[in-house]
């Protein structure tokens, strides 16, 4: 057996827990009477309680609950019950548990960027253009050539070369190039103008990764790409369906993955940090599912914190509550598609297993 498998329960238990510990601390702020605080899932293992709640150790270690007074339908009379609070208060009870995934994204995107995010640091710069009556035809520079330096100084991005050239407009340059194995040096002067499109030199370039390494960012920096990695992950996944649609990504690369293909990619990520102790793949993959799970809870189906937050807006606009009998009937099948759902996309994930990631160095 793959023990590295078994890393997907605590970490799909950490995420689920932040989620309940959203719903858990604004409901106590909103005075909803909490009666069981749970991390993990039933039977009960053992429980404590504090101020009014239990807090319990289930045998099921993977997810977490919070059983809130009147949450299903109870008397809106009884003050300290989900039902008898605001519209307003309610919908901040269920907005607070994505909330908490958005953010434990965040900071685990940022603990990413601090443990050292895969960068290039090294690339190959190939000529892949050259314009005609420009300094590089006139020197006889030919796509395909690699640029190996420029007036001495070894060259390890294209953006260097660039730099290097718009330096010196003007100015002789000496670039020595790779073709073929041959290494020849060519010289010529970057225009001070040049056409729309074009460049000092008249060279279409473009570059070839050979390095990538972990690089570390200060914490302060790391923070703020956190947050904007997690945004970005979130407005990538719902742009998805429309990508798909426009052909600019495959439907296959696409694919949902339920709790099969998260063992799989947390799998592979916990080999990665037992073969090189590098915590990113670990860690970048936690935020991933994290944002992941934040969108999918808002979305607007029966038994999430979207289709609760949808029928709440029903009721904003219907100015009277569904039947307590009702609302339960919907959460009941939407919970029944979701659980066939996840069959299914288990079965997929088993039957066509997700592919290894190349996670750089």
């Amino acid at each position: 057996m793959n023990w590295t498998l078994l890393v997907a329960i605590p970490v799909l238990s950490l995420l689920l827990l932040v989620h309940e510990l959203g719903h858990f601390v604004v409901a106590r702020l909103a005075g909803i009477r909490v009666e069981e605080f749970g991390f993990g899932l039933p039977p009960r293992l053992l429980g404590l309680r504090r101020g009014g709640v239990i807090y319990s150790l289930n045998l099921i270690p993977l997810g977490a609950f919070v059983k809130m007074a009147g949450e299903d339908g109870g008397s809106e009379t009884d003050e300290g019950s989900f039902s008898s609070k605001s519209k307003r208060a309610r919908a901040a009870v269920l907005f607070a548990g994505p909330a908490m995934n958005f953010v434990t994204a965040a900071l685990l995107f940022a603990a990413a960027f601090m443990v050292g995010w895969p960068t290039p640091t090294s690339m190959d710069v190939f000529i892949y253009k050259v314009s005609p009556a420009s300094p590089a035809a006139s020197a006889g520079l030919q796509p395909g050539d690699r640029i190996v330096a420029i007036d001495g100084m070894v060259l390890k991005t294209a953006e260097q070369f660039v730099n290097a050239t718009r330096s010196k407009l003007g100015q002789p340059v000496t670039v020595t190039v790779d073709r073929s194995g041959t290494t020849l040096e060519r010289t010529m002067v970057p225009r001070t103008k040049w056409p729309e499109g074009d460049g000092p030199l008249g060279l279409g370039l473009q570059s070839k990764v050979t390095e990538v390494r972990p690089v570390s960012h200060p914490p302060a920096d790391s923070l703020v790409q956190g947050f904007e990695r997690a945004w970005q992950t979130v407005a990538m996944t719902v742009t998805v369906p429309v990508l798909i649609l426009q052909g600019m990504l495959p439907a296959d690369l696409a694919r949902p993955i339920g709790p099969v293909g998260i063992f799989q990619i947390t799998s592979q990520a916990a080999d990665q940090v037992a073969d090189n102790g590098w915590w990113f793949p670990l860690i970048s993959i936690t935020a991933t599912i994290s944002a992941g799970l934040a969108l999918a809870n808002l979305l607007p189906f029966p038994a999430l914190d979207g289709g609760r937050l949808l029928l709440i807006g029903v009721e904003a606009v219907r100015r009277k509550k569904l039947a307590p009998e009702r609302e339960g009937a919907i959460h009941f099948v939407g919970l029944m598609v979701l659980l066939g759902l996840m069959v299914l996309i288990s079965y997929y994930d088993l039957m066509s297993p997700l592919p290894k990631i190349d996670w750089g160095p």
